[in-house]
């Protein structure tokens, strides 16, 4: 049986019910156990913010300035703090949760259990891809002479950053797909053995788009479920929770998305026939836009002519087409597509 733990000093993942939505993102992203514990005051349960609560929330439209009550759960499964450790993973079993409040005869809050599952290390099968293949043409001239993913943040390739947050994930077995200047990533990288991991590599001798190289994957790269990132792609999303939501819901193919909002910097004046009907004063749009991560299926690759270019956006449409299980992965973590010479200015300056 896996051990349950209980913790008991939980305000670093703890919340006040009149905070916003951001303020638990960066609880639930610093915390480490997935979940938000919602006060009215220091030992006054509330309610929990899970990270899938977040996820659902911010898919539904929630904003990050809206109310903590907008996506908390005010009735969670409770305990009191006699309960024995093999009750509780029953309890757990049976839910499917990972987390279990603990509180006294006066609903104080005494502690929660986490189950072991969100605090061992694990090892995942399961095949990283990486797209370094692209030319970069927009970050001339700093590619000129190496491929994008190589270009430095804090010191270190963009590609060396994706690939060490991919081993605290847990992925040991990689494979980059390569095209302009791929030289420079096969001598920096090896076969992986100084990262203790195995990497191989898809070489495109024409360019095959976001999806095509996937057609080239070898019988022993290819497993079940695949985790696919472009090469431009920073995030301190943990790869594994999504992996884990394709594989719970037995997805053909999942599309990492991140809510994305856009300032008017002039007031917008309505109209019907002539006549005002209301001023907004520099209104704000939101919009879900492709982050660019992936989890993709045996089938789904099945879809790809092999050796033809293809991109993730026609293969994700022509499996919606044939009726394919896809689904999206709100994305709440911090997020940046390097595509531009001031997204990566810009990231240099924020780090």
């Amino acid at each position: 049986m896996k051990r349950n733990y209980l913790i008991k000093e939980c305000s670093l993942f703890s919340i006040n019910i009149n905070e916003n939505i951001k303020n638990a993102i960066e609880k639930i992203n610093k915390g480490g156990i997935q979940i938000c514990l919602v006060f009215c005051d220091k030992n006054n349960l509330k309610g929990i913010i899970t990270d899938s609560d977040l996820r659902r929330g911010i898919l539904n439209g929630i904003s990050q300035n809206s109310n903590v009550k907008d996506v908390m759960n005010p009735n969670p499964i409770i305990i009191n703090e006699f309960f024995s450790e093999e009750k509780v993973f029953t309890l757990m079993l049976k839910h499917h949760i990972f987390h279990i409040p603990v509180v006294d005869q006066d609903k104080k809050l005494k502690g929660i259990f986490v189950s072991e599952n969100l605090t061992e290390d694990k090892i995942i099968n399961e095949t990283f891809f990486i797209l370094a293949g692209g030319k970069g043409l927009r970050m001339r001239p700093l590619t000129d002479k190496i491929p994008k993913p190589m270009l430095r943040i804090s010191g270190k390739p963009m590609l060396e950053i994706i690939i060490n947050n991919a081993i605290n994930c847990g992925f040991r077995n990689f494979v980059i797909s390569i095209g302009y200047l791929g030289e420079v990533i096969k001598d920096y990288f090896g076969n992986g053995d100084k990262f203790g991991v195995n990497i191989s590599y898809i070489q495109e001798k024409k360019p095959l788009g976001t999806a095509g190289s996937l057609s080239l994957l070898k019988d022993m790269q290819l497993t079940d479920y695949l985790f696919v990132i472009n090469g431009d792609v920073i995030t301190s999303l943990e790869y594994s929770n999504m992996l884990d939501f394709a594989k719970e819901n037995r997805c053909d193919g999942v599309i990492g998305v991140k809510n994305h909002e856009i300032r008017n910097p002039f007031g917008e004046v309505k109209s019907n026939n002539g006549n005002l009907v209301d001023i907004s004063e520099k209104p704000t749009y939101q919009s879900t836009i492709n982050a660019g991560v992936y989890i993709i299926s045996k089938k789904l690759i099945s879809f790809i002519q092999k050796d033809k270019y293809m991109d993730m956006t026609d293969l994700f449409k022509k499996g919606i087409k044939r009726k394919s299980s896809i689904k999206v992965f709100a994305i709440h973590e911090d997020w940046n597509d390097v595509g531009r010479p001031e997204d990566y200015k810009k990231l240099n300056n924020y780090r």
